[in-house]
């Protein structure tokens, strides 16, 4: 019997060297690094929307800058201390520019007296000023005599109240170009 590594009746001579399989392996080639640009496409779709969501905010803050102004003109006039005929009439005269400034398409702010108080209770969700605190801004200002503070001091508080409320109702419109 032979088998390939021993010969029968002669000297037991050593296998011949196995050569390591592993060692005929190429070594691995690694993928080129990621670089950081340019971005895959999914960071450009996240960056235009990142974009338009800052131009509309920029856009939504122009759009309501006279609203913002007229509050606070609103919040000045009530907290100013002038008698109540003077605060009236300036409520009057910020709600016509306000709808000058909200709406220069319109020439609603040229109206007076009872129309001008049935557009304001037409373009807001609480009527209030044909009834008892708007009239307030049809007779009062006018006056000659000063009213009774007392009396009108809860009237006045309720029209600055539906005032403001209006205001904020009524946010300006677009511009058309």
């Amino acid at each position: 019997l032979t088998t390939p590594y021993t010969t029968v009746g002669a000297a037991a001579e050593a296998p011949p060297p196995m050569s390591d399989p592993l060692s005929q392996l190429q070594p691995i080639h690694l993928p080129a690094e990621i670089t950081w640009w340019p971005p895959a496409p999914g960071w450009w779709v996240l960056l235009l929307l990142l974009l338009v969501l800052i131009w509309s905010g920029w856009r939504y803050r122009q759009i309501r800058r006279p609203q913002r102004a007229a509050l606070k003109a609103l919040h000045h006039i009530q907290k100013n201390g002038h008698p109540l005929q003077q605060q009236l009439s300036a409520l009057n005269q910020l709600l016509k520019r306000y709808i000058l400034s909200s709406r220069p398409q319109h020439d609603e702010a040229a109206l007076s007296g009872e129309a001008w108080l049935q557009l304001l209770d037409s373009q807001s969700r609480k009527p209030g000023f044909l009834m008892a605190p708007g009239r307030l801004l049809l007779t009062l200002p006018y006056s000659v005599t000063e009213p009774q503070a007392e009396s009108r001091k809860e009237d006045a508080a309720a029209l600055f109240a539906l005032s403001r409320h209006w205001i904020r109702r009524n946010p300006p419109q677009r511009r058309r170009r």
